[in-house]
């Protein structure tokens, strides 16, 4: 399941003609199926965690999906039966607010995704909400790439911190 970024679209993830580079975040190989989910007619209001419902009420969201989340979620269980997908191989990646939508959703979704990738995530701050005050499977391995150099990458030392203090599977890289 492939998260794509603000400026983006699930077209604009998809592999081959319509961008000049793979990015890792969005690879699919031949032996699997990809999911390339867009967001662009609710990205200004919610992004792909519900941005503005977590604002609100973030104590009404720490255990219940926003409304965007239950769409996705939705969107990935047709897929899985309409597809006879093997739902212990579901994984969940995105770069920018895809990547901070990953983080988010997927962290506290361990039940449903087998690993989760962030590329620059655009922010950790509901993941963490979520994961220090929420009830939640335990989260699935976490492999978040991230910069120096960009500004929306504050955040990550609180979200390193929580993962180190209560032992969850993180790998994460660092650098310009």
């Amino acid at each position: 399941v492939v998260l794509h970024s603000a400026g983006g679209s699930g077209e604009s993830e998809l592999p081959g003609g319509f961008r000049k580079h793979l990015l890792i975040h969005s690879y699919t190989d031949e032996a699997s199926y990809g999911l390339y989910l867009d967001c662009r007619g609710n990205q200004k209001t919610d992004w792909w965690w519900g941005q503005q419902a977590i604002r609100a009420t973030p104590e009404a969201y720490q255990n219940e999906p926003t409304p965007t989340e239950r769409r996705l979620l939705a969107t990935v269980a047709w897929a899985i039966n309409a597809f006879n997908i093997d739902s212990n191989r579901v994984y969940l990646s995105g770069i920018s607010m895809g990547g901070s939508g990953s983080l988010g959703l997927g962290m506290c979704h361990g039940d449903i995704f087998a690993a989760v990738s962030g590329a620059v995530p655009a922010g950790v701050d509901h993941a963490l909400v979520r994961m220090k005050h929420g009830q939640h499977a335990d989260p699935p391995p976490v492999f978040d790439f991230s910069s120096q150099n960009d500004g929306w990458a504050k955040g990550h030392e609180d979200l390193l911190a929580y993962c180190k203090a209560n032992h969850y599977a993180m790998t994460f890289a660092w650098g310009a």
